[in-house]
């Protein structure tokens, strides 16, 4: 137990820490991968448990997997390419599923479940086509404002999942976030990326002058100098050739042509950013709408804060979109599809917390030591029994292991490693710089009187001072 105990302490205790000053080069970076791999790799194991009790951090809804049962669809199977990685053999014919789930608080929980089955985005040669146009009306659904109560919390609550040939998109909410900005009012999370995800204007070519090719092997075409105005989707054929309508950069603005074009994705008329126009005593602004090629609207952007996975990536996680029947019945528990995205998206926040974990480790763990030791080492080499600088990183080794174990337990209950990684850090540095400190001065401030009292004292030579003795007692004798 003596033993055990000293063992322990020599990883604690300074004057014990200093036996470890001449260890071999190879064990002190074990001992920091080490110390890397156990924050990282026991932070991780608690990820999946952090992500499920934050759900809405990661824009999932609290009832995301406590909904209840009773919704039930017959929905389409299909089969998944595994070399195209896309949707084959679909069966079915209804593509839009929509379906309400009753809460305790008494309001509801909305789903809307679309397959789109025909729109790919892979141009891999054996894809069928290239169509990105897809048939939902996202444009009204993404126009919708939810509404809230006083306090600002959401009278009902809607999720959207669109699963395409290869991909699988999915955003709540109508795209709002579900807290509040520093403003007070409620961003909507697809247009914070710093990309403009609206339709933009689009050109084509006028007449055979205006086809130009940016490269002599005519592969690459200059759309810019097309001039003649089109709309999403719009085509024209010169000559042999067919050339589809180019999005430029330029967002684009509608208006309604008549009274009779209620809805957004109705409004027909082009127009510019500030024009507006009246119908029957109502005047209307010119507004911008998203754009329904949803490989602009999702893949060209951070695809970390907006829900978009290829249907590949979801089996691979475990969650096959083909087959979400309950039991192998034909019937569908529509909760088991909001449970599957969910599942998706929490196995989607575990995997990217994962990678912090491990690059915040490696950083702060495994490289960052060697300049904190170098600079110690500069400036304390000359004052104390440390002068090597192998000895300095070897005592840095030692004196990282009770504070990342300390680091990753702090991990299971509380917040992830890549969350707490800089304090860590600070707290690993300050009991290092606290060792090498207390290993150079084992006597702290009384190592400097300790070294006045043990100064040589002077010495008397005993036989002068007799001789001298002797003398005067002599001439106080012949005085007499």
């Amino acid at each position: 137990m003596k033993k055990v105990l000293d063992f322990i302490l020599s990883f604690v205790v300074p004057k014990k820490v200093k036996r470890y000053r001449n260890l071999n080069i190879f064990l002190i970076v074990l001992i920091f991968l080490g110390c890397a791999l156990l924050c990282a790799g026991v932070s991780n194991l608690a990820l999946e448990g952090y992500v499920k009790r934050n759900k809405e951090n990661f824009r999932l809804f609290s009832e995301t997997f406590d909904l209840p049962s009773g919704n039930e669809e017959v929905l389409p199977k299909f089969n998944l390419n595994q070399k195209t990685y896309s949707i084959e053999d679909f069966a079915g014919e209804q593509k839009v599923y929509e379906t309400t789930f009753p809460l305790e608080d008494g309001k509801e929980f909305n789903l809307t479940l679309v397959y789109e089955p025909d729109v790919y985005i892979n141009d891999l040669p054996e894809t069928k086509h290239d169509d990105r146009i897809i048939n939902f009306n996202i444009i009204d659904y993404y126009n919708y404002v939810p509404e809230r109560d006083a306090e600002g919390n959401l009278k009902e609550k809607n999720i959207l999942i669109i699963i395409t040939a290869e991909l699988v998109y999915y955003f709540n909410n109508h795209g709002y976030d579900l807290y509040k900005n520093a403003e007070g009012s409620y961003t909507r999370y697809l247009e914070s990326t710093g990309w403009s995800i609206m339709e933009k204007q689009h050109v084509l070519p006028k007449d055979e002058s205006e086809i130009a090719y940016l490269d002599s092997e005519k592969k690459q075409l200059d759309y810019s100098k097309w001039s003649a105005s089109a709309s999403l989707g719009d085509t024209t054929t010169i000559g042999d050739t067919t050339y589809v309508a180019y999005a430029t950069s330029e967002d684009a603005y509608f208006l309604p042509a008549t009274s009779s074009e209620v809805n957004l994705s109705e409004w027909s008329l082009s127009c510019k950013k500030d024009d507006t126009i009246t119908h029957n005593g109502v005047e209307y602004k010119a507004k911008t709408r998203i754009n329904r090629n949803l490989h602009n609207v999702f893949v060209s952007e951070n695809t970390q804060r907006i829900g978009v996975f290829s249907l590949y990536q979801a089996s691979k996680m475990g969650v096959n979109f083909s087959d979400l029947s309950k039991d192998n019945k034909a019937t569908t528990d529509m909760k088991l599809v909001v449970e599957a995205i969910g599942n998706l998206m929490v196995n989607t926040g575990v995997s990217q917390l994962e990678n912090y974990n491990t690059i915040y480790a490696m950083i702060f763990i495994f490289i960052m030591p060697i300049l904190w030791t170098f600079a110690l080492w500069v400036m304390s080499r000359k004052f104390g029994e440390l002068t090597r600088f192998k000895e300095y990183y070897a005592i840095c080794s030692v004196s990282y292991i009770v504070p990342s174990i300390l680091t990753a337990l702090f991990t299971v209950f509380t917040q992830p490693y890549a969350f707490i990684a800089q304090y860590a850090m600070f707290i690993q540095l300050a009991f290092y710089i606290f060792m090498v400190y207390k290993i150079n001065n084992p006597k702290g401030n009384n190592n400097t009187s300790s070294t006045n009292k043990n100064q040589e004292k002077p010495v008397v030579d005993l036989n002068v001072k007799t001789e001298k003795v002797t003398e005067i007692k002599s001439n106080a004798a012949q005085m007499e």
